[in-house]
């Protein structure tokens, strides 16, 4: 759920804000994306099976609603709907903590930008900004802090004035604080919520019953707090409360000030700490600005903020507390509405909501012969019978509009609305009664209460707020026998998957141990595993073929046999050349050839891993070139390009900080100290997260070192071992005692200085 901050601008750049659920944020985007991406019929097929996904999986449905969404991806794989299936899928396997898998899909959604240079629209850039943080953030579970980095600061660099930057600083301070990282921790965490989306539509609301956070920057702050002056601002509420809110510095961004306040609905209360507000309240935020640059002193600054509340209906049991997980004929049916734009007053206002029973009608028979199909196609007449499109069609059997109000001793100021109506049988052939306040259904209708929210947290525009339930018959709770055979072959196709991974474990462990034999023969076990989903002519899916391929090559490495193994990566190329296993496939042909000694021909396997146009292995192929050309050029020019080459096109891959290691060293070694001194400059603007800078250090302190100038080289030795005092380039600076040569060549400066004072 995405998290939004409330705020408004003052002169003195005074901030007002709420943090609060954006479900209608979600549904405006939602509905901004459908917009965009039902351009065509195809894509408007893709649309459909990517709802009906979603749905299956918020019913339950998991395996059905993934099988639906790798459907999306890979029948319609030059639609952009494929995007929102790879977010959705990512999502699912995030709340599975499958984080290795989250990441694959996740990172397909980078296309979305084109590499920086295509513009996105504004659903595209919410899409993307979400799929990098989703994707740092499985990084982060997986403890690969270093791509965890490369994902998020993408979006703190690029992307700084959004939400998402908010939740980016919050989990590269935590990939920090993980690795001991504590100065750089402390400023990433003290970035969190200093950030405002300036085109959120929410910055003129307040959710009640949220906290109202407040952020004020002005240059006199840090003066004040260390005169020992607190900073306050106060909020007043048009019903008549007002609060004190004392607001403290933010540690990297001193001018920043924050505070909040916890609001909730009720009759008003002054000084109690907490901010009461009522439907239709206003809450008038004031600060007075010590020190104007025109001189003159305590200026009122002012912010409104309209107090809105999103509304949300339920089904509860009959208490009103617990969620219902289930409607049945012959018990009443509750309901709760929550909404305190409709608590008008301190009596018990009332409220009221729609509530229908839908039905799926019988299948008939159609006699008829159908129409012949007109020769062109309006996609909007298509979108406008979306229900009948998406699924099978319902029919009102019953309706009612009930009366809701609030419950409880008054003054009443809750916005809480609570009822019930009695639910009976419908009778076969008998229309309902739809004048009476008396709910009639079937086993298996499903229940629907809609509510129509006129404001909420995005505006005065109506949304529909609904809830569903499914009406149920009497529990059955008689013993009864089951036999569950499943002669499926994708079963077994995944049941061989599953012992083909074992048997390439075991014989890893063989090989290891020595025991080619025992190696040999497990992986023979594992290879006739997959060879029968490989064959088989069932239909299994692309995705579990392209499986049993990549782990048919594994177990041919594993017992030794190199040549059957390129064979295999291959003949997979061939039948799959757009699958993102095709990195692995080539990579595992390069390793046997760089095994065999074949350099030449690992390169080769290389250079086509960099030349696929969605590659997740090219930077490493890159850095493979670069090192095997360092092995065998008796030059270091053509290994120094290769590196450069890494560095350049892969700039966010962890490869990068090593290969612009080995040019640094390349320029020190033929004495480019200049060159090597402004790359230095340059790795430290653009890899402020890397876990290479310590190694960085290193080499700056010996460079600075080499070309005189010891103050430098004393600064970066203080650097290097007050951020990275445990790290192997700390210990290897420290065992070759640069401080005390540093310091000697320091005092000898110093002495030559006086003695040249002296002699003038």
């Amino acid at each position: 759920m995405r998290t939004k901050y409330l705020c408004a601008s003052l002169a003195a750049l005074f901030a007002v804000g709420a943090l609060l659920g954006g479900d209608a944020a979600a549904q405006d985007r939602t509905s901004g994306q459908n917009r965009e991406t039902r351009a065509s019929q195809g894509d408007y097929a893709a649309y459909k099976l990517l709802r009906r996904a979603q749905d299956l999986l918020d019913a339950g449905e998991q395996d059905r609603g993934i099988k639906m969404l790798e459907t999306v991806i890979e029948q319609h794989a030059k639609s952009p709907i494929r995007f929102q299936a790879y977010l959705a899928l990512g999502k699912y396997l995030l709340e599975q903590r499958d984080y290795a898998g989250a990441v694959a899909a996740l990172r397909n959604i980078e296309q979305v930008a084109g590499g920086g240079k295509r513009e996105m629209s504004e659903s595209q850039k919410e899409m993307y900004l979400e799929g990098l943080y989703l994707t740092g953030t499985a990084h982060f579970n997986l403890h690969q802090y270093g791509a965890a980095f490369s994902a998020l600061r993408k979006i703190t660099s690029n992307y700084p004035e959004t939400v998402w930057a908010n939740k980016a600083y919050y989990y590269i301070g935590m990939s920090h604080f993980a690795q001991s990282n504590w100065d750089k921790a402390i400023k990433a965490l003290s970035q969190v919520g200093t950030i405002i989306d300036a085109n959120s539509p929410t910055l003129a609301y307040a959710e009640a019953g949220h906290r109202l956070h407040i952020r004020i920057t002005d240059g006199d702050l840090p003066v004040l707090k260390r005169l020992g002056r607190e900073v306050v601002v106060t909020a007043t509420t048009t019903s008549g409360d007002k609060e004190t809110i004392v607001a403290g510095p933010m540690s990297s961004r001193s001018d920043v000030f924050v505070g909040s306040i916890l609001t909730k609905p009720g009759a008003a209360t002054p000084d109690d700490g907490t901010l009461q507000v009522i439907g239709g309240d206003s809450i008038t935020v004031q600060y007075l600005d010590d020190n104007t640059k025109e001189g003159e002193k305590d200026v009122p600054r002012e912010r409104v903020v309209d107090v809105v509340s999103t509304g949300g209906v339920t089904f509860t049991l009959g208490t009103y507390q617990s969620l219902a997980p289930a409607a049945y004929v012959g018990q009443p049916l509750f309901l709760k509405l929550w909404d305190l734009d409709l608590d008008k007053s301190e009596q018990k206002d009332t409220a009221e909501i729609r509530i229908a029973t839908l039905y799926e009608p019988p299948e008939e028979e159609d006699e008829l012969e159908a129409d012949e199909p007109s020769e062109t196609v309006d996609v909007t007449s298509i979108l406008d019978e979306e229900e009948e499109e998406d699924g099978p069609i319902l029919l009102v059997r019953d309706e009612v509009v009930l009366n809701l109000s609030e419950r409880g001793e008054l003054p009443l100021r809750s916005g809480a609305f609570l009822g019930s109506l009695p639910v009976k049988a419908a009778i076969d052939g008998q229309e309902a009664d739809k004048t009476d306040q008396v709910l009639e259904a079937a086993v298996g209708d499903q229940i629907v209460a809609t509510y129509i929210d006129e404001l909420h947290v995005m505006g005065r525009s109506p949304v529909e707020v609904t809830a569903t339930l499914t009406v149920a018959g009497e529990i059955d709770s008689a013993p009864r026998a089951a036999q569950n055979v499943v002669p499926d072959p994708l079963v077994k196709a995944k049941k061989q998957l599953v012992e083909a991974e074992a048997f390439l474990e075991l014989a890893k462990i063989f090989k290891d141990m020595g025991l080619t034999d025992g190696a040999k023969s497990k992986a023979a076990d594992g290879i006739s595993r997959v060879e029968d989903i490989i064959r088989a002519r069932a239909e299994i899916p692309r995705a579990i073929k392209e499986e049993a391929f990549r782990l048919k090559w594994e177990l041919h490495l594993a017992e030794d046999e190199f040549s059957l193994a390129m064979q295999t990566c291959g003949t997979f190329n061939r039948l799959y050349p757009e699958s993102p296993l095709v990195d692995r496939a080539l990579m595992g042909m390069a390793a046997v050839l760089d095994e065999r000694k074949d350099t030449e021909g690992a390169i080769k396997v290389w250079r086509q891993v960099t030349s696929l146009p969605n590659s997740h292995a090219a930077a490493e192929a890159q850095f493979n070139i670069a090192e095997a050309t360092k092995r065998m050029s008796r030059t270091k020019d053509g290994a120094v390009r290769e590196y450069m080459t890494c560095a350049q096109r892969y700039p966010s891959s962890p490869y990068a900080g090593k290969s612009l290691g080995e040019v640094v060293n390349y320029h020190i070694r033929s004495g480019a100290y200049d060159v090597a001194e402004d790359m230095l400059q340059q790795i430290f603007i653009d890899y402020q997260d890397e876990d290479f800078l310590d190694e960085m250090l290193r080499k700056w302190i010996v460079l600075a070192y080499e070309t005189g100038d010891y103050n430098k080289a004393m600064a970066k030795y203080t650097q290097l071992i007050s951020e990275y005092p445990g790290s192997d380039a700390a210990q290897m600076v420290e065992k070759k005692g640069y401080r005390k040569l540093i310091e000697a060549k320091l005092a000898k400066n110093n002495e030559d200085k006086n003695t040249d004072k002296e002699a003038e």
